[in-house]
């Protein structure tokens, strides 16, 4: 039963019907999709786009599981409705529901100067299955492999660069992150946040002007005696404000 003659089956091509220009222009008051898988409360996403925009829209694509595999209940089925958004969010969702030309009209989307947040969880990063390079390239660290979170040998977190989204953030010694992800940041990225030694919140600007944010803390783990989760603490809160705020640019 073993082929005589054996060979790499190829890449699968696809051609994509686009329009002949993707251009992204911010709306009045904020509109922000949130694809939402497990976890994604912990993150305090809606509270901060609810402080930071009290007008600002949100509506949801959650993930689910189906006979056919893991689908979104809602994306845009076309450009002007991709480009409708000030910003997405992608909270522990892969890449399989988005399926190749959720991924391609994702990655036009940034390049026209759209806006990215990525949550972590066990869906996110290494394990989320991100197949399209250009996406792949314009992401400000190196996503890793699967089952790529692990526990900190020392989770306190701080402030780690003087930027906009750490403005007026200040950590207690016992804020903690548990676990999260082993991605590497790429060069000219700015890691904003650390939980010992690891980055925790990594930024960058795409050359259209837009800009991503990736959160690596994973929301597992238990508070031990006298420490405080990163996902009760005040600051995080004011971060998430802040990032939402850097993101959106208003």
């Amino acid at each position: 039963m073993k082929p005589y003659l054996a060979f790499n089956r190829p890449p699968k091509q696809k051609v994509y019907l686009k329009p002949d220009v993707i251009k992204y222009t911010a709306n009045a008051e904020p509109k922000v999709l949130y694809l939402r898988g497990l976890w994604t409360s912990f993150f305090r996403v809606d509270e901060a786009v609810k402080a930071a925009f009290p007008k600002a829209t949100v509506a949801d694509g959650w993930l689910d599981s189906s006979p056919v595999g893991l689908t979104l209940s809602y994306f845009p089925a076309d450009y002007p409705a991709l480009t409708g958004y000030d910003l997405y969010v992608l909270g522990n969702v892969p890449a399989a529901p988005l399926d190749l030309v959720g991924q391609e009209m994702l990655k036009d989307y940034l390049e026209a100067g759209g806006n990215l947040l990525l949550l972590g969880g066990d869906q996110a990063f290494g394990q989320a299955g991100f197949t399209n390079q250009g996406l792949i390239s314009l992401l400000p660290l190196e996503l890793g492999g699967q089952y790529n979170w692990r526990k900190l040998p020392d989770g306190s977190l701080k402030t780690a660069a003087d930027h906009p989204v750490t403005k007026g953030v200040s950590f207690g010694a016992k804020d903690m992150v548990y676990y999260s992800h082993l991605c590497t940041p790429k060069q000219g990225a700015t890691v904003a946040v650390k939980a010992g030694e690891r980055p925790i919140l990594v930024l960058t600007a795409t050359p259209k002007g837009g800009r991503i944010a990736c959160v690596l803390a994973t929301p597992f783990g238990e508070a031990g005696e006298g420490q405080t989760a990163f996902w009760e603490a005040p600051a995080w809160r004011q971060l998430m404000q802040n990032t939402v705020q850097w993101l959106i640019q208003r």
